[in-house]
């Protein structure tokens, strides 16, 4: 029976008349838009071509463009429902066959040959009695790095082009961590930069840039041990202290393992610390402030060595201490000689020793500042036997 012609105009014959007879109607679409698309018959045999009344059919590519080597995805409808879809690029190279559905759809990808020529090509999708080709473009993704070789933790400037137009763009380091996101321009390129990790072991790297359809492997990258940190010291508590009381401190980028001497002023040692640095390079102290330090602006200098490190830290000393706790400690000191006194002159010892214990302590109480109101009394044992306890 002869194909049904909405035109009813005398049929051509052979492939001709089928060629004319499948043209009619057909379209394609990428995204929005849609076209005319011309048909064609598969072979002599099979079914007869779509009649200008039916509705058209239409193939959707999931992008405009792919890179060589790179899937690219796409759906049709209103095909001949269980007929085999074959897809062919440039009308020579079979890239896949499918079964269309019983809807007339079927949607699926094929594989852009690794050896494509950048530049437009056509696919093919034919069926028997339909055949709609549709253009779309080939391109070379290309991803180069700046350097060859990076510390951990600095960043590596980089530019990609030949990617997919105005798409998401994810750099991973070593196909495993994703370093950071961006979006290419209107041309499929891009410039950026990502940061190497601080872990990052040393020796050969690599980033991989990824887009949809797309993922370009860059040149080996070296990352070597990352940059010595600066050794700190900061003022942690007691930035403003009277004296006497005490300033703690906090210490990082140092060499572990190092010795810690911390001095007052580049004069006196306050303390020192062996094997203090942990393995991050870091310490935490604190030191007391001597007594009688003077009102005003003074600093902590903190050394170590091997590498040798200096560092100040300011503090200021807002009031100055009395010496009273040294002249009370003579004081003492005074009584319990006075106390020892025994034999004989035991009472005569306690009360020399007491005399001069509050002598002695009197002018320690002098030397350290008579403002201090130091005292000293005794609280059980002022009367007592030689060798009792005061």
């Amino acid at each position: 029976m002869p194909p049904f012609r909405a035109d009813r105009s005398p049929r051509p014959h052979g492939r001709l008349g089928r060629f004319a007879a499948a043209t009619a109607g057909a379209a394609l679409t990428i995204g929005a838009l849609t076209s005319p698309a011309i048909g064609a018959v598969q072979g002599e045999a099979g079914p007869a071509a779509r009649a200008a009344t039916d509705v058209a059919p239409s193939v959707s590519l999931g992008s405009p463009s792919a890179a060589a080597g790179a899937q690219l995805s796409f759906s049709v409808k209103d095909f001949p429902a269980g007929e085999t879809l074959t897809v062919k690029l440039d009308k020579v190279t079979q890239l896949g066959r499918f079964t269309v559905g019983t809807d007339g759809s079927v949607s699926g990808s094929v594989t852009v040959p690794a050896d494509a020529v950048t530049g437009t090509h056509t696919l093919y999708f034919l069926a028997p009695g339909t055949s709609v080709p549709v253009e779309f473009g080939v391109r070379v993704p290309a991803a180069e790095l700046s350097v060859s070789s990076v510390r951990a933790g600095e960043s590596v400037p980089f530019r990609v082009s030949g990617f997919p137009a105005s798409a998401k763009l994810s750099v991973k380091l070593d196909d495993a961590d994703l370093l950071a996101q961006f979006t290419t321009g209107a041309d499929g390129s891009f410039s950026g930069s990502v940061t190497i990790p601080d872990g990052t072991a040393a020796g050969d790297h690599w980033l991989r840039f990824l887009a949809t359809g797309t993922s370009v492997k860059s040149s080996p990258l070296e990352v070597t041990a990352p940059a010595p940190a600066t050794p700190k010291a900061v003022i942690t508590a007691g930035s403003s202290v009277a004296a006497g009381g005490k300033v703690s401190f906090a210490l990082s980028g140092f060499t572990p393992g190092q010795k810690i001497t911390v001095k007052l002023d580049d004069d006196k040692i306050l303390k020192q610390w062996d094997d203090a640095i942990a393995a991050d390079g870091t310490f935490s102290g604190t030191v007391t402030v001597p007594a009688g330090t003077a009102k005003g602006a003074h600093w902590l200098r903190v050394l170590a060595p091997d590498p040798s490190t200096s560092l100040r830290a300011d503090f200021t000393v807002t009031s100055t201490g009395g010496g009273s706790g040294s002249g009370g400690s003579t004081g003492g000191s005074g009584d319990a000689t006075g106390g020892s006194g025994g034999g004989n002159g035991g009472s005569t010892g306690g009360s020399t020793g007491g005399s001069g214990g509050g002598s002695t302590g009197g002018s320690g109480s002098t030397g350290g500042g008579t403002s201090s109101g130091a005292s000293a009394s005794i609280t059980a044992g002022s009367a007592v036997k030689a060798g009792g306890t005061v």
